[in-house]
């Protein structure tokens, strides 16, 4: 596979601050943010997301797949 071929975090990274003028959250608050929504059981079942790279908000599965604080925890000892 080329190296076009492969993801690039840190291109998609310098093509947004190109393009955007701010960042509101990181994504550890983003995390945060989906973990408190999960963990307060408000029923919360699908989202929308606007990806900047897409044109169309596309619809996810709530909540996200993020590492819970116990598993967090495990892997930072």
């Amino acid at each position: 596979m080329s190296r076009s071929n492969q993801l690039d975090p840190a291109a998609d990274g310098r093509a947004a601050r190109a393009q955007f003028s701010a960042a509101f959250m990181s994504d550890t608050k983003w995390r945060k943010a989906f973990r408190a929504i999960a963990e307060a059981s408000v029923g919360v079942r699908e989202m929308l997301v606007k990806f900047i790279d897409v044109d169309e908000p596309k619809r996810m599965r709530f909540p996200p797949s993020c590492p819970s604080s116990e598993h967090s925890a495990q892997l930072a000892a």
